[in-house]
């Protein structure tokens, strides 16, 4: 029996639009219009977005974004911290620093195929950034929480 390519398309259709994905947002920050999140800190403000990604995923990347510095902003590590994992992240040295002005930092994470970044982080994860702001270190916490998809908020 052939199924008729109407049929196949209404079926992608609803499994993409509600895979049991993770989303991610960080606590104790402000929201913007925009979906984007922001914090003040000493000496800097950091943004980022919610994070998102589809079930079976076993990276996971993060960007924030610092301004407001008027001194370079470095990226030395970045852990995340979980109920089921504690892991070091991967940081790109050309996303490492950010210049007086501003500028991203990045890191990233692989957790190894069977490993999704919904079961490593389950319900919250705190992301630990060692920065050094100008010549002065400072640890940054990020408690990220999972928050509702497919629309069910």
């Amino acid at each position: 029996m052939r199924i008729p390519r109407p049929a196949v398309l209404v079926a992608f259709l609803l499994v993409a639009a509600c895979d049991p994905g993770y989303r991610l947002q960080p606590t104790a920050w402000k929201a913007d219009k925009s979906g984007r999140w922001s914090h003040d800190f000493e000496g800097f403000s950091l943004s980022t977005r919610t994070v998102e990604g589809l079930a079976g995923e076993y990276w996971l990347d993060l960007t924030f974004h610092v301004y407001a510095n008027s001194q370079p902003v470095t990226l030395k590590l970045a852990t995340l911290k979980s109920g089921a994992a504690i892991a070091e992240a991967s940081i790109d040295p050309r996303l490492a620093a950010a210049p007086k002005g501003g500028g991203p930092l990045a890191a990233s994470w692989y957790f190894g195929e069977g490993h999704g970044v919904r079961s490593v982080i389950r319900d919250r994860a705190t992301i630990e950034l060692q920065l050094v702001v100008g010549s002065t270190p400072q640890t940054v916490t990020v408690l990220y929480e999972q928050v509702p998809c497919c629309g069910s908020e």
